[in-house]
């Protein structure tokens, strides 16, 4: 029984951050400026799922790849890059979105750069602090090397972008066609299994219990406590 309550409480857990979520993507488009940026690094949880225009130029030396990506069922990795934000003397991870990989893991993203200052808009998530299941892989590409990683490293990334300080939060971007990358799809805000879930925990529970009181009934029938005739 106590399962099924727990899964009651991780589908209402999950409706809330559904319903952050709808309401951080309804707000206007948030610019990146320097009354932003205290805001977020006072509170970066409060702008999940904000759209947010972010200046400035990518840096690619530190660019990255998030193997594993896939997209309409074609493998692929997604391309990152640090965008050191016009002014502000503060850095900012950009996803640039998804490029085929027919191994999931090593692609040359060098064709899809871009020179120059830009203006990404997209989506704010947390930047998720680092650990050890983010394993680094390597590949050389003509004369550079693009490290890839299964997810974001917060502590690599905080050393690529010395002196500048590395915002807690990163930009997916929803800027169309960024270079021919394709854009990363917002997130999917369904409320998942947990009420299918319930229903069959309620359901055992309630197979168990009504099998018990029949069990119990029948012992206690005249039927069955009647003695056999010797």
């Amino acid at each position: 029984m106590r399962f099924g309550f727990w899964q009651l409480e991780r589908l209402e857990e999950r409706r809330a951050v559904n319903a952050a979520a709808e309401a951080g993507m309804a707000l206007p488009p948030l610019e990146l400026d320097s009354a932003a940026i205290a805001a977020i690094e006072r509170d970066p949880a409060a702008f999940v799922h904000r759209t947010a225009v972010a200046r400035g130029t990518f840096d690619f030396s530190t660019e990255l790849l998030l193997r594993g990506r896939a997209h309409q069922g074609r493998p692929g990795v997604q391309a990152a890059v640090l965008l050191q934000l016009e002014g502000m003397g503060r850095s900012l991870v950009v996803n640039r979105g998804w490029m085929p990989s027919p191994d999931a893991a090593t692609a040359d993203p060098r064709p899809m750069r871009v020179a120059g200052p830009v203006a990404v808009e997209g989506r704010l998530q947390l930047l998720p602090p680092s650990s050890g299941r983010s394993v680094r892989s390597d590949i050389a590409i003509g004369d550079t090397t693009v490290a890839t990683y299964q997810r974001l490293d917060s502590e690599g990334l905080a050393a690529a972008a010395a002196p500048r300080a590395l915002l807690p939060i990163y930009l997916e971007a929803t800027t169309p066609a960024i270079s021919g990358l394709v854009p990363v799809p917002p997130p999917v805000l369904d409320e998942g299994s947990h009420f299918g879930y319930a229903v069959q925990w309620f359901s055992f529970a309630a197979i168990a219990v009504i099998g018990y009181v029949v069990v119990v009934a029948r012992k206690a029938s005249p039927k069955a406590r009647r003695k056999p005739v010797s």
